[in-house]
C-alpha cells in the first residue's frame, strides 16, 4: 500500500543520509498510519505536519516541488537526460556565497559534467546561510499581516469551510504544537485542525449570522487568489439560488 511504500522510502533515505531531527509533512493518510508512526518513534524523529487546507504553511517545500516539476517537464519535453538534469540542480550553488545543496550535504564538491568550484569554508557557509535566512524572514515580515491574537481553550469561535466558503460555529479544544494551529470542535461533535487565519472570534449572539453564512470578507483583503475564488463562488451560488426562487434566469459570468 501507499503508506508502506512511503515508509520504506523514508527509511532508505534515513539510512543513506542520516537520521533527521524533524520531518515536516502535509496531512496525507500515508503519514498518519501506524506504520509510519512506528518508524518515526523507533528512529526518534519529531514529526510536524502543516495546517490542513493551508498550503502556505508548507510554502518552502511547495515552492521547491514546483521548481523540480518544472525542470522535469522541460527535460522530458526536450528529450534530455532526467538524471543529469537533477544532478545539475543539486550541484548548482545557492548563491554567490553558498555552495550547492549537494556540497552542503556531503561536505565536498560533487563531480558533474560542468566545471565546479572549491569549498570556500564550512563555517562561512553556516554563517552566511543564517544571515540569508534572517534576511528572508525580515523581507516576509514586512509584507505579511500582523500576528493574530491567540485563542483560549473553550472559546467560542467560527471556522471557515474552505470548500463552501462559509463560516460555522465551533469551540476551541486546544492549541496544537504546530505554529498557528488549533483543534476545534464543530456542532456535530467532530474535531478538526485548522490554521489561525481560518478561525475568527465569535461575534455577539445578537449579531451572529446563521451557520453556513457566506464569508463577508471583501475580496481585496484575501491573502491569496484561492480564498478570493472561494468567496466569489459562494456569492455566485447564493445569488443564483435567490433568482431561481423568484423564477428568474441567471446567467453567470465566465471566469
Amino acid at each position: 500500500c501507499m503508506e508502506y511504500n512511503n515508509t520504506i522510502l523514508t527509511c532508505k533515505c534515513t539510512s543513506l543520509f542520516g537520521c533527521p531531527e524533524e520531518i515536516l509533512t502535509d496531512n496525507e493518510p500515508q503519514y498518519a498510519g501506524q506504520t509510519f508512526q512506528n518508524f518515526i518513534t523507533k528512529w526518534g524523529i519529531k514529526h510536524i505536519t502543516s495546517s490542513p487546507h493551508y498550503p502556505k504553511s508548507n510554502g518552502f517545500i511547495e515552492r521547491h516541488v514546483r521548481h523540480i516539476k518544472s525542470i522535469v517537464k522541460k527535460t522530458l519535453k526536450t528529450g534530455g537526460d532526467l538524471q543529469v538534469a537533477l544532478l545539475q540542480v543539486r550541484e548548482t550553488p545557492i548563491d554567490s556565497k553558498l555552495p550547492s545543496p549537494a556540497e552542503l550535504m556531503f561536505g565536498r564538491p560533487v563531480t558533474t559534467l560542468l566545471p565546479s568550484r572549491g569549498d570556500p569554508g564550512k563555517e562561512e557557509h553556516r554563517l552566511h546561510l543564517q544571515q540569508r535566512t534572517a534576511d528572508m524572514k525580515e523581507h516576509h515580515d514586512r509584507s505579511s499581516r500582523r500576528e493574530l491574537a491567540p485563542f483560549c481553550r473553550g472559546q467560542h469561535v467560527t471556522v471557515l469551510n474552505k470548500n463552501r466558503g462559509t463560516w460555522h460555529p465551533a469551540i476551541v479544544v486546544q492549541k496544537c504544537n504546530e505554529p498557528r494551529s488549533y483543534i476545534v470542535q464543530t456542532p456535530n461533535g467532530s474535531e478538526v485542525r485548522r490554521c489561525r487565519s481560518q478561525i475568527q472570534e465569535e461575534t455577539h449572539k445578537s449579531d451572529r449570522a446563521p451557520a453556513g453564512t457566506p464569508s463577508t470578507k471583501p475580496c481585496d483583503t484575501y491573502t491569496n487568489t484561492g480564498e478570493a475564488k472561494v468567496y466569489v463562488k459562494a456569492l455566485h451560488n447564493r445569488i443564483a439560488d435567490f433568482l431561481y426562487c423568484h423564477h428568474l434566469k441567471f446567467e453567470g459570468h465566465s471566469s
